[in-house]
């Protein structure tokens, strides 16, 4: 069978260019695999963001709470707390 050089040539180029979409489209879907990886990341970095400064936020209400607690009160309850704790030592 003979085949012309020119249909020879061009069969050539073909299977070069169903190679290169083949690859091409190889690696869109994996370009789209690694955006949903990194934007699951990203959300779960936000995720963490978020909870982090919930529990800042709690913390400070925390702080301030125990700031406003009159001094006399401290005191009277570290008496207490010392007090409880000789008796429970004694026993």
């Amino acid at each position: 069978m003979c085949i012309s050089p020119g249909v020879e040539k061009m069969a050539t180029a073909l299977k070069k260019y169903d190679a290169a979409f083949s690859q091409a489209e190889a690696l869109r879907m994996e370009n789209a695999d690694l955006k949903q990886k990194v934007e699951a990341k990203e959300n779960k970095s936000i995720d963490d963001r978020l909870k982090y400064a919930k529990l800042q936020q709690d913390y400070d209400v925390a702080v301030a709470l125990i700031h406003r607690i009159p001094k006399e009160i401290l005191e009277e309850y570290r008496s207490n707390s010392k007090q409880r704790k000789f008796q429970q030592d004694s026993r």
